[in-house]
This record gives structure tokens, C-alpha cells and sequence, in this order.
């Protein structure tokens, strides 16, 4: 386990500062501390026999509010992979022994005379700021990520911070999960998003899935989410790319476009380092539009790697885009001033 502490970290530091819907329930924490302790040397051992994944995992980047939650939520529904849910992230510390529980709470052909039916959670499309609701519903699987890596917060890693990444743990956590699930895992991998290098070496064979939308919506979302999230638009939400030190005080609007805009650099230049076959741009918009294209091209992806996904594409036609103004003009105007100030000067 990498991660011990992160005195740097804008997620712990700010813990205090959260509206209330949104702060850590204290009480949840101590028990999962108290399960931990309790089921991570038993999960040790049991995943002494995993290397890596037998199956090609799929990781997506992309920024906050551009649609990652929502794309994770339509994976779930195709039913291809083994998406980390909110029941299964109660066990990130135990994720092979997780699984078994998570299989035998919520798999149908354990149901014994319909004992656990009380429990059923149908998946919607919903979320809040990246939170689904329902135990069966997506999870960020962020505790999850954060056992291996030396820094808390989504950004990027230097030398020194690379040296310390857990990678064999990371790759034996996913296998773990892949083979109770006997599917690919899927996850959002935004907290490793800006060393994707990291990722690709430690999973060769895996699909990186990138998602843009238009800047002015992300911008916007991302400026409600500092309201709702802190009651404050003046404080860090998110995502820390590389040039954070140079962002964090400057007003809230460059800020805001900054992060945007720098994220996307980011992760476009990684891109032209992967291989064709081993990735996959698509824009929020056309998603929505038409998932069942990007379900095929996701499909073909993995026929690549000598793969036969078995994905249902039939359930939904078309998404819900959410692009539509909420703010006052004034401030979009500030935004897209902004971002353009760093597209200009690049």
C-alpha cells in the first residue's frame, strides 16, 4: 500500500469546507477502518495468486463533469464488464473477498426463495457530481485507486511520486476483481489520468477510453459543483493537472479554464503515444446522440485484442445531453475568455 499520507492533498485539507450533503460520514469511515484491519491480511493472501488481468481492462479519462459518470453508468447497463460498485467499494481493501460478497448479496441465482429480493437496486442515469445513488450503481472507486499511489488527490505525478506507486498491488487488486466477476474490469481512471504512461505499461493490453465535451459546459458544471460541493466558487474542486501551481492563484474563471483547458492537453498528447487499436476519443455529444455506435466500436476494440465482449447495446437509443446554459452570460463570457487566453497562448 503506497499511501500513507498526503499533507498536499486539497481533498483531505478541505474536508471541513464541504456543504453539508457532501461531507464524510465519520462513522462509515471508522468501520471500514475496523473491517480492514480485519479482512486485509486474508485478501493478502488470497491475492498472492493474481498477477495481472486475463482480460483487456477498460480505463477512462477524461475531465470532471465532461460525462465520465454517466458513461460508466451505460457501461454498467450492457453488462460487458465488471464495473466497481458502491457495495463493492465498501470492500476496497479486500476487493477479491468484495467481490464474493457483492456476488452473493446481489447475483440473482443466489437469491435462495427470494431471501435478498428487499435488496434489489435497479441502475438509473443519474448522479450527483459524479455520485450515483444505490449499491449496485457505479462507484468512482477512489479508496480503491489511493492504496497504491502516493498521492490522495486526482493529479499528476512526478519522479519522485512514480517511485512509489504500488504497481504489482494495483494489478493484482483489478485481476482479483476480474476473476470473480469472469468479465473485464472498467473503471474511471482519473486519478491516474495524467501519467497515463503509468497505466499502459502496467496494463498492456487494456483500452484507455477518452471523453470530451464542448469547454463552456464542462467550465460551467464545474463552477456549479464548487458552489454546491463548497458553498464557495472560490475553491479548488477536482482534478490538479501538472500546472495546478500556476492555476491556484489566479482568479476563479482562469482558474476554472485552466484546469479544463490543461487536463485536455494533457491527456491528447498522451493519446498520440498509444496505439490505435489500444484507445478511443469520442465526444459527449456523440455519445449521447448514439451509444450503440460507441458500444460496437468499443466491441471491435476488444475482437482487437482476440476478445469476444459480450455486451447488450440494445437497451438505449439515445442519452439525455445535458448542454444547456445555467449561468449568467457575464460569466460565461469570463469562461470562455478565459480558456481562451490559454489556447492562445500555446
Amino acid at each position: 500500500m503506497a499511501l500513507k499520507n498526503d499533507d498536499k492533498s486539497l481533498f483531505l485539507n478541505q474536508l471541513d469546507l464541504r456543504s453539508p450533503n457532501f461531507r464524510r460520514n465519520n462513522d462509515l469511515e471508522k468501520l471500514l477502518d475496523e473491517l480492514s484491519g480485519y479482512l486485509r491480511p486474508i485478501e493478502a493472501a488470497i491475492e498472492n495468486r493474481f498477477a495481472i488481468p486475463a482480460m483487456p481492462p477498460l480505463f477512462l479519462v477524461g475531465n470532471p463533469r465532461s460525462g465520465t459518470s454517466l458513461f460508466m453508468q451505460f457501461l454498467s447497463l450492457t453488462k460487458g464488464f465488471a464495473v466497481p460498485t458502491n457495495l463493492l467499494s465498501r470492500f476496497y481493501y479486500a476487493p477479491f473477498l468484495g467481490a464474493k460478497i457483492h456476488e452473493l448479496l446481489t447475483n440473482p441465482k443466489y437469491d435462495f426463495k427470494n431471501e435478498l429480493s428487499i435488496l434489489e437496486n435497479a441502475l438509473t442515469l443519474e448522479s450527483d457530481i459524479g455520485k450515483a445513488k444505490g449499491m449496485l450503481a457505479p462507484s468512482e472507486f477512489f479508496h480503491f485507486w489511493r492504496q497504491f499511489l502516493p498521492r490522495y488527490d486526482p493529479q499528476y505525478l512526478d519522479d519522485d511520486d512514480l517511485k512509489m506507486i504500488d504497481i504489482k498491488g494495483l494489478q493484482k487488486g483489478i485481476a482479483a476483481i476480474e476473476s470473480v466477476f469472469n468479465r473485464p474490469f472498467a473503471a474511471k481512471a482519473i486519478i491516474l489520468q495524467y501519467n497515463l504512461d503509468v497505466l499502459c505499461q502496467a496494463f498492456p493490453d487494456s483500452l484507455i477510453i477518452y471523453i470530451f465535451r464542448k469547454p463552456i459546459y464542462i467550465m460551467q458544471s464545474i463552477l456549479l459543483a464548487r458552489e454546491k460541493f463548497y458553498g464557495d466558487t472560490s475553491i479548488w474542486w477536482s482534478v490538479k493537472p501538472k500546472e495546478y501551481e500556476q492555476l491556484k492563484d489566479m482568479d476563479i474563471y482562469h482558474q476554472i479554464a485552466g484546469q479544463v483547458y490543461y487536463t485536455e492537453k494533457s491527456i491528447e498528447e498522451q493519446l498520440l503515444n498509444i496505439h490505435e487499436n489500444k484507445k478511443l476519443i469520442i465526444s459527449y455529444e456523440d455519445f449521447c446522440l448514439n451509444p450503440k455506435a460507441v458500444a460496437e466500436v468499443i466491441k471491435k476494440r476488444y475482437s482487437d485484442f482476440g476478445f469476444n465482449l459480450d455486451m447488450s447495446i440494445d437497451m438505449i437509443d439515445s442519452l439525455e445531453s445535458r448542454n444547456e446554459i445555467k449561468i449568467a452570460n457575464s460569466e460565461i463570457h469570463y469562461l470562455e475568455n478565459a480558456y481562451d487566453y490559454f489556447k492562445s497562448s500555446h
